[in-house]
């Protein structure tokens, strides 16, 4: 059983710890993919575009590191 982690423990601080960088990410893709304005009504096709933006992204990353450019990847520009 997974145990509840409380706010003073040493686990929860590494976890949220993490939260910045996620919320960078977040907002880098709302930014340089679109997912900002909602252009589409449907449910079904934002969630196409998201799935389709965050594996384009995804893929850009894996050639940065595969051609040897993994030190840029933070800065990684679309």
């Amino acid at each position: 059983m997974v145990g509840i982690l409380t706010t003073a423990s040493s686990e929860w601080k590494k976890q949220y710890a993490k939260r910045t960088i996620i919320e960078r990410m977040f907002s880098s893709l709302k930014r340089s993919r679109g997912l900002e304005p909602h252009r589409v009504r449907r449910l079904r096709r934002i969630t196409l575009h998201a799935c389709l933006s965050l594996l384009t992204y995804q893929a850009t990353a894996l050639a940065s590191i595969e051609t040897g450019d993994a030190a840029n990847l933070r800065r990684m520009r679309v």
